[in-house]
């Protein structure tokens, strides 16, 4: 996918042009696999499968994953929907989820959860949002996808209460943005100590840029949609050849440290969720 910059924003540019019916094409790859992997008996999306020597097996379930389901599910008509989750209802998953996760020390969980609620308009989500708060205020360090994911998640939520932290984590996500090398930090608050303190990966780069243009489309702020532009810049004149995206990156520089082999979730939904919403 070909982007060009205009105006420090990045848009559909001289790459080929997708093939028509891509796009839907993998959406229903997408339901499809949700489907085998929703456990009924858990009430919850497994882990993930994996090929054994006797065929494909299941491995655990995950709150996480069931949050982030959940959340792609909320777009989808009822008969898909109901198509994965065997007849139930997104909120009664989200129910489930909620009140298993409300004690969770991850603020990338409760942060997940939360957005999930507001996603499929679940009314109790006030416990989540001030597990939200709590975590949030109780560290001064956390990793920037997760702080990320919060922004998004507050994004989603139209309720005044939300405001306040969702101004704070935009303010903490573009203050972390290294407007020299276009890259994001992996953890946000760290001192910069450490061997790896140095090393972002795709993830730290394509959930800031995801979250700080939805912050811009509700507030209008500038160096949100500056820092996410720039960002998306960055990692689009780093694609390889075959139009990778590669693992990861060099805070200081914005070099690829580690042209890892193409991950299928960075080539067909991360780096479109991203760019996509930068460029609406």
């Amino acid at each position: 996918m070909g982007f060009a910059q205009a105006g420090g924003v990045p848009r559909a540019g001289s790459g080929k042009a997708v093939p028509s019916g891509l796009v839907d094409g993998i959406r229903e790859i997408g339901i499809r696999s949700l489907g085998r992997m929703y456990r009924p008996e858990d009430g919850l999306f497994m882990f993930r499968l994996r090929r054994g020597r006797n065929g494909i097996v299941s491995e655990g379930v995950s709150r996480r994953y069931t949050a982030i389901a959940l959340i792609g599910l909320a777009g989808e008509e009822d008969p898909e929907i109901s198509s994965v989750l065997g007849g139930e209802r997104l909120r009664d998953v989200c129910g489930r989820l909620a009140a298993g996760i409300s004690r969770a020390g991850n603020l990338g969980d409760v942060a997940l959860a939360f957005w999930a609620s507001c996603a499929v308009a679940y009314p109790d989500r006030r416990e989540l949002l001030d597990r939200l708060v709590r975590l949030e205020s109780a560290k001064s360090v956390h990793p920037a996808v997760e702080v990320a994911w919060a922004l998004a998640a507050l994004c989603a939520d139209t309720g005044a209460s939300s405001g306040e932290l969702r101004e704070k984590l935009a303010g903490r996500l573009v203050a972390s943005f290294n407007a020299r090398s276009g890259v994001f930090p992996h953890r946000i608050g760290e001192s910069g100590a450490g061997a790896r303190s140095h090393v972002s990966c795709f993830a730290d780069m394509v959930y800031p840029i995801h979250a700080l243009s939805l912050y811009h489309g509700i507030s209008g702020d500038r160096a949100a949609l500056d820092a996410a532009g720039r960002c998306a810049t960055r990692i689009c004149g780093e694609q390889g050849p075959a139009g990778q995206w590669w693992w990861h990156y060099d805070l200081r520089t914005g070099d690829v440290v580690e042209p890892y082999p193409v991950y299928a979730i960075h080539q067909d939904a991360m780096a479109p969720m991203a760019l996509f919403a930068l460029r609406e």
